[in-house]
């Protein structure tokens, strides 16, 4: 025997049982049930040894049937069927982005870095990011280290140690990160030595394509 349900997985019989409970008024205009409402109610009546539901056309032979009553009927089936999907959240649906754009992500120190000092600097974007380039200001890029890239936990150097800022500095070629796409407000952090003898503010900036 063929299951009763519905493409969202509901029971057919049941819900509609709830409206058409007894033998009568089976006959039945083709606009007031589908083809699977019908069925599905003829295969529970099958099992029960009750009369089939007949599906009567316009200009089909026989008495129409009583469409006020079945209208009614229709409206509350259509109303359980809503509140049986919104409470099993079939009626959440998921929103996909429709624009892509390139954005820059700022990262400065709280406070000045120490000679010779450690920072880490963290940033969460509002919208999924990839990091594409980490830009830092070539007037700061000699006096710093960068020591990791991180997106979450994941770093985003192929070994550990420490690499010049200057190589990312805004005049640089072929540096592009291609790292990890950061979820909203997830941890997107730069880690930062003062190799100077004075301390300094740090400053630099991660380019990128994000979606919203």
């Amino acid at each position: 025997m063929g299951q009763n349900f519905d493409s969202s997985g509901f029971d057919l019989v049941e819900i509609l049982g709830e409206f058409i409970g007894d033998d009568s008024g089976d006959d039945y205009s083709g606009d007031e049930l589908s083809g699977d409402e019908i069925g599905a109610i003829n295969r529970q009546r099958a099992v029960q040894g009750r009369r089939p539901v007949i599906q009567k056309r316009p200009g089909w032979g026989g008495r129409p049937a009583p469409r006020p009553q079945m209208d009614l009927a229709k409206r509350a089936l259509t109303q359980a069927i809503a509140e049986r999907r919104a409470q099993a959240g079939a009626l959440l649906t998921e929103r996909h982005p429709t624009r892509a754009r390139e954005y820059p992500l700022g990262f400065v120190s709280a406070a000045a870095v120490p000679a010779g000092g450690f920072a880490r600097i963290t940033t969460r974007p509002q919208v999924p990011f990839r990091l594409d380039r980490l830009v830092v200001p070539s007037d700061l890029a000699g006096l710093f280290t960068i020591d990791d890239v991180k997106v979450g936990k994941n770093s985003q150097f192929a070994a550990e140690g420490s690499v010049p800022a200057r190589i990312f500095q805004e005049n640089a070629v072929g540096v592009c990160l291609k790292g990890d796409t950061a979820q909203v407000s997830m941890d997107v952090t730069l880690s930062v030595t003062n190799i100077s003898g004075a301390a300094a503010f740090f400053r630099a900036a991660i380019i990128g394509p994000a979606v919203e």
